[in-house]
């Protein structure tokens, strides 16, 4: 009997270990599922931006489960740290940030939450300059962003974390732009050069990289983003910098 008890103790190990795995498995997607900024509401009225990381806090929790189970049982007790390392994910998992901008009271109402923290504040339209990407250089050579609300005063992230989806950031920060009437300016052209062959600057992010004093970061961005050289990259920052530096409203 003690050696069926054993079997049967194996075995249920051996399932739950392999439940984790398979849940694992599916995390990459599961994670671009539920952990991506979305727009949730937008009507004339109203735009809706959320963040949240919420769904893969609850899956986390649910990988810690079986290998909690399995810790309990004789002699498994090599599963505890596992169990504690996906419990320890999806507690730092439990963050949301929700940005309402409420065209009827002209301003920006948010809201974030993270483990025994609430944080919020009101955002006038008036004060609102800019939408902007921040970027972080991994040191595997990967990008991951966020988007900021660029004010007067300085810059509000929209959430708490970087994702590497760049597409779809692109998208959402041109949709708040259109319902600022905040679009971007057309790429200007210099002399000899045709508008339509302007590189693309994407000013917004190189002025939020810029506050942050990351100059070498904003040159990166603008080398990547226009297909240009060092001393043309480091030519457009340099005067994006200066416009920055210039008294509001001088000439």
């Amino acid at each position: 009997m003690p050696a069926t008890n054993e079997a049967g103790d194996g075995a249920r190990f051996s399932l739950g270990c392999e439940g984790t795995a398979n849940i694992l498995g599916e995390l990459p997607g599961v994670v671009r599922y539920f952990w991506i900024m979305r727009i949730t509401r937008h009507t004339e009225q109203e735009l809706v931006v959320v963040d949240s990381a919420l769904g893969v806090s609850a899956v986390l929790f649910a990988a810690f489960l079986p290998l909690f189970y399995a810790a309990t049982r004789p002699g498994k007790m090599g599963a505890l740290f596992g169990a504690c390392l996906f419990l320890l994910g999806a507690v730092v998992s439990l963050r949301k940030t929700t940005f309402t901008f409420d065209a009827g009271e002209q301003r920006v109402r948010w809201q974030g939450r993270k483990v025994l923290r609430v944080e919020r504040g009101i955002i006038p339209f008036s004060e609102i300059t800019g939408i902007g990407t921040e970027t972080t250089f991994g040191s595997n050579g990967s990008n991951t962003y966020r988007l900021t609300i660029l004010t007067r005063t300085g810059l509000i992230p929209l959430a708490y974390t970087y994702s590497g989806n760049q597409e779809r950031y692109a998208t959402i920060r041109a949709e708040i732009l259109r319902f600022l009437n905040l679009e971007a300016p057309a790429p200007k052209a210099r002399a000899g050069q045709s508008v339509s062959s302007a590189p693309a600057i994407d000013e917004a992010s190189v002025r939020s990289l810029l506050s942050q004093g990351r100059k070498i970061d904003a040159i990166s961005l603008v080398r990547r983003n226009a297909k240009t050289g060092l001393t043309e990259a480091l030519r457009i920052v340099d005067e994006i910098d200066e416009k920055m530096k210039a008294p509001q409203g001088g000439k």
